[in-house]
């Protein structure tokens, strides 16, 4: 039996890829995370909120503004 290994295309990737400056600014979380010591849970769930936020306004969150709105 072989086994398959499968690439998944996260919304985080995907915002990797797709924003301007959110790898930038998505780095900058983890390591603030980390160095606060942040369970992993609040760093996959937190990146993938901002990851929609940023796919759907195509910039990081931190450059949301209510203009943008």
């Amino acid at each position: 039996m072989s086994s398959i290994k499968r690439q998944y295309n996260t919304v985080v990737s995907q915002a990797k890829k797709g924003v301007p400056s959110f790898a930038d600014a998505y780095a900058k979380f983890i390591e603030k995370a980390t160095i606060e010591q942040s369970s992993k849970s609040l760093q996959v769930n937190y990146s993938r909120s901002l990851a929609y936020i940023a796919i759907h306004f195509n910039r990081p969150p931190h450059l949301v503004t209510d203009m943008t709105l």
